[in-house]
């Protein structure tokens, strides 16, 4: 809905490139832990017997919590819905820490539990400032927009200047 020879101006607050990068590398050592505790229950599924024994968790639930585990975390390290990622995974880490590890007088499970504690808050920083510079949702929302826009030249006497138009009406 701009006139020809009008510019756009961006409301989006941009990252500087340092800033993004440092996002991109906190999203994947967050991302990176979930795999990792995944990975060694694939390859150690009787490490989670002591909670299978106890009657905590079902044996059923192996399976689906790494499958969990792992989509989450690879979502969040390639920055594809991350708000969404990262609140399911801060419930489910809170929720299954404070199940299994909250045991006063426990020191080694106190501090598993302060432990993943920690690990969420670096998820609420993830759900606050969200995907950062460098993800797959920018991406696929530049090629959003630029399907959205066609940008054609247009002759104002000797000057071209550009317009955008909208092929479809906004919604």
């Amino acid at each position: 809905n701009r006139k020809v020879g009008q510019t756009m101006h961006s409301t989006a607050v941009s990252q500087p490139p340092v800033s993004g990068l440092i996002h991109t590398a906190a999203r994947i050592v967050i991302g990176s832990f979930f795999i990792g505790k995944a990975v060694g229950l694939v390859a150690d599924p009787n490490g989670m017997g002591q909670y299978l024994i106890l009657g905590v968790t079902p044996p059923y639930l192996l399976w689906s919590n790494i499958a969990f585990e792992c989509v989450a975390a690879i979502s969040i390290m390639i920055g594809l819905q991350t708000r969404l990622s990262a609140g399911l995974l801060a419930l489910y880490l809170f929720w299954s820490s404070y199940i299994l590890n909250y045991t006063p007088g426990n020191i080694d499970a106190i501090s598993a539990f302060w432990r993943d504690l920690a690990l969420n808050g670096g998820l609420l920083l993830l759900i606050s400032h969200g995907r950062g510079g460098y993800s797959v949702d920018n991406v696929l929302n530049e090629r959003d927009l630029a399907a959205k826009h066609l940008v054609v030249p247009v002759m104002q006497g000797e000057v071209i200047e550009y317009a955008t138009f909208e092929p479809y009406p906004a919604q």
